[in-house]
């Protein structure tokens, strides 16, 4: 019987009991789904409420030494951002210094309810609290993006906007510029270090160049086509699977012809960095042995070196392009390299030295949507060993937190978990693996690194 019947039919029963009973079921399953409606609408506003309040917070402690102007700053940017949102409903919001270098804030918002009235619930009482702290010190930060083929499109897209984000939040606050720099490093098969660095000590490149080839064999002549149709294909884009429909047809060829083709093979170099031998393709030292550039590979957009100008910084995201397949370890050995005070690059404070008395924060976000398809072949990666890729992995981000750099893990829309239960070993502490299953939770996870290694970071 179907169900809609059986209801029916159990509504159109004489029997009092019966009839009390069904009423008051339908009653209960009403009850029931108001809750579940509401609970779900009273969830998001509760993180959007935490979110707010953690900014306004940040915004707040900037008036560290005019305690008067605490709560009013937290206020006009708690009230500017949630009102644009939940115009509706209005916010108690109360935050205090509480040292020379905390504040803490509570916030509580009343949500009106729907179908939770029937039940008498006018109204969900939601609180959020938090307490930031100025840390002190500076921050040198190398964002490690995966640029690869699969990020194609909207996932791209998704990543630029989050990037971004992550750069709006770190220099937010006034004078961030004096105690932040950020590198990007954009990788895939390879990582691009500039071809201006071509006859730097440290890499060793071939002149661009040509070498004449003579190709010999049976040449064939098509002399008919029959039977074209459309016919659909498998392919792989950096390990994932995609279905694509072609022309074919049946082909006829004349007998074959023996002949030898003059031809000019062309090596060129653009920008593109292979790997040292082991074990120094884990190690940042040493660079009297160089590093080898691969000729005639694509490699994307070119690293940024540390700076403080965020303008740069922001264009260069916009710029970032996706090809090629996924070699993790190259993208950590480069953003490691770009935090340090040796070469290649050198742009980083020498580790443990402070800036002006106090520490500089050596911090790597690593982000990438899925495992490792490449592996060495030295110097190139085009080899295929996926367990000798992940184990250089988790070499590398050992090597990399044994230097006191703090490492968070970005896994954005990633079902291998293989690959999460290695980027969750490579961050340092499981709160700073973050696994984003969209671009929303791409962006929030950029945001909250932001917040967590700024000289004004969240503390609760």
């Amino acid at each position: 019987m179907r169900l809609n019947d059986a209801l029916r039919q159990f509504a159109a029963r004489q029997d009092g009991g019966i009839a009390i009973a069904f009423g008051l079921s339908l009653i209960m399953l009403c009850l029931a789904v108001g809750l579940a409606m509401d609970y779900s609408r009273g969830y998001s506003v509760e993180v959007a409420l935490q979110s707010d309040l953690d900014a306004a917070l940040l915004r707040a402690a900037s008036e560290l030494e005019n305690p008067d102007a605490i709560q009013a700053a937290a206020q006009t940017f708690f009230n500017e951002n949630w009102t644009a949102k939940h115009s509706a409903s209005s916010v108690v919001l109360t935050v205090a210094k509480t040292s020379d270098s905390r504040v803490v804030g509570t916030a509580t918002v009343a949500v009106p309810t729907t179908l939770m009235k029937l039940g008498g619930f006018e109204t969900i009482n939601l609180t959020a609290t938090s307490e930031v702290e100025v840390a002190g010190g500076n921050v040198e930060l190398a964002m490690v993006l995966d640029t690869t083929a699969s990020m194609e499109g909207a996932k791209l897209q998704a990543l630029k906007v989050a990037a971004k984000s992550l750069i709006e939040t770190a220099y937010e606050e006034p004078d961030a510029d004096q105690h932040v720099k950020v590198a990007i490093v954009p990788f895939g098969q390879y990582v691009n270090v500039g071809i201006g660095n071509r006859n730097e000590p440290w890499m060793s490149v071939d002149a661009d160049h040509s070498e004449p080839r003579q190709t010999c064999g049976d040449q064939y002549t098509v002399t008919g086509t029959s039977n074209c149709r459309m016919e659909t294909f498998t392919g792989s884009r950096d390990g994932i699977p995609y279905t694509y429909d072609a022309d074919v047809c049946d082909y006829t060829y004349s007998p074959p012809v023996y002949q030898c083709t003059d031809w000019t093979e062309w090596f060129t170099w653009n920008g593109c960095a292979g790997s040292r031998n082991s074990p120094l393709d884990t190690k940042d030292e040493d660079y009297s042995t160089p590093i080898p550039g691969v000729m005639n590979a694509g490699c994307g957009s070119p690293i940024t070196t540390l700076t403080n100008d965020k303008t740069i910084l922001e264009q260069n995201i916009d710029a970032l392009t996706a090809s090629g397949d996924t070699y993790i370890p190259t993208g950590l050995m480069w953003g490691w390299s770009a935090l340090s005070s040796i070469p290649p690059f050198n742009d980083g404070v020498a580790y443990g030295v402070k800036v002006d008395g106090k520490p500089v924060h050596k911090v790597m976000v690593l982000m990438t949507d899925g495992f490792n398809t490449l592996s060495p072949t030295y110097p190139q990666h085009d080899g295929g060993d996926r367990t000798q890729a992940n184990t250089l992995t988790s070499e590398l981000c050992a090597n990399i937190k044994a230097k006191d750099v703090t490492i968070y893990t970005v896994a954005f829309e990633v079902a291998d978990n293989a690959i999460k239960d290695i980027l969750q070993g490579c961050a340092t502490g499981p709160s700073r693996f973050f696994d984003a299953s969209d671009a929303e939770e791409l962006t929030a996870a950029f945001r909250n690194i932001a917040r967590d290694f700024s000289p004004l970071r969240i503390a609760r």
